[in-house]
């Protein structure tokens, strides 16, 4: 009787022995799937992240794009005719730089688009194919660059390639600097005028004076000079008495004696309804056109000059009510109306 009793003994033994083996492996299977979930959890959670911060990224760079394009402040497209451009800009509240380098009138290149009117011009790179670069300012100081290229015509037509606005510039401090000293302006050659008093500026002709405006749309590229956006304005108590002048950025200038003011035609082939036409201003500015007997073209525009080389093409010479064709030498062409004739024609 005894025997079974061990037995029974041994008996429950083992299945307490195993009960606990089968517990700890039940606590470990579960503590292996909570492991499992928790893992599985957190790299989906790792997943959501990263695609959230992926998207915030992606938000982040779009909006940065935004910020960036609404910076430019100005309504430009590539490849617009700069011409078109220009008048854009200036509608936009922009005007020219004056201030920092002068423009690099050493540069060919550079000199011809200064002559014809685009006082923004800095500098180009290299030949007429190169980039050429022009600096506006706003009334807040900020400082807008444009290039523009050929595209592979003449050097006068550009057009728009790039452009930015950099705030941090400088030229609000040199505006400042330069203090526009109170007086009576003039253009020369002309009855207008521009007073300046104080803060505020205005202008004045023939028919009366004009409302006053603010002097920070003025620049002043040096002392007893200001432009307008439009016009250069040279102090008139520093008028040369000798005789005539124009205003220009650097001050006063006394040009050549111009031949006439106004338009007067020629024609060194003869005939009627074609031919050339000059227009010379007060302030010594020239155009010249090319009349067909369909369309005009404009051959030049630029400051006169007598004798006037015009693209290295040909010239031009005046000499009382006369007007004589130039080669590329200066020397005087023949040939227009028959074989050792000088080409030549009256001015009318």
């Amino acid at each position: 009787m005894h025997q079974p009793k061990k037995i029974y003994q041994i008996s429950c033994l083992k299945i307490a022995i195993l009960a606990s083996i089968a517990g700890i492996m039940a606590i470990n299977d579960q503590s292996f799937a909570t492991d499992n979930k928790q893992q599985t959890a957190t790299s989906q959670n790792s997943m959501k992240n990263t695609s959230v911060n992926r998207n915030i990224l992606e938000i982040n760079h779009k909006n940065q794009q935004i910020y960036a394009n609404q910076n430019n402040q100005v309504s430009l497209q590539t490849n617009m005719v700069y011409r078109e451009a220009r008048i854009l800009i200036m509608q936009q509240g922009w005007r020219p730089n004056l201030q920092g380098e002068p423009a690099n009138l050493r540069s060919s290149v550079v000199k011809e688009l200064f002559d014809l009117g685009y006082s923004e011009i800095k500098d180009c790179a290299g030949t007429v194919e190169g980039d050429c670069r022009f600096e506006f300012v706003n009334n807040k100081g900020e400082l807008l660059v444009v290039t523009a290229t050929t595209r592979g015509y003449e050097n006068k037509r550009r057009f728009v390639k790039t452009w930015w606005v950099e705030k941090n510039s400088n030229i609000a401090k040199q505006r400042l600097s330069k203090k526009i000293s109170d007086g009576y302006y003039a253009l020369g050659g002309t009855g207008q005028g521009l007073e300046v008093r104080g803060k505020k500026y205005r202008y004045y002709d023939e028919e009366g004076q004009k409302p006053w405006q603010s002097i920070n749309y003025l620049q002043s590229p040096k002392n007893g000079v200001v432009f307008d956006g439009k016009d250069y304005w040279c102090l008139s108590t520093l008028v040369p008495q000798d005789k005539p002048a124009v205003c220009s950025p650097n001050g006063w200038h006394q040009p050549e004696i111009l031949p006439f003011v106004g338009t007067k035609y020629y024609n060194f082939l003869g005939g009627s309804g074609t031919g050339e036409s000059m227009t010379i201003e007060n302030d010594g500015r020239v155009i010249i056109k090319v009349h067909g007997t369909q369309e005009t073209e404009i051959i030049y525009r630029g400051k006169f000059s007598n004798p006037l080389m015009i693209e290295n093409e040909f010239g031009l010479l005046i000499q009382g009510n006369k007007i004589y064709q130039l080669d590329v030498n200066g020397k005087m062409t023949t040939g227009c109306r028959g074989e050792g004739k000088v080409c030549e024609s009256e001015l009318y």
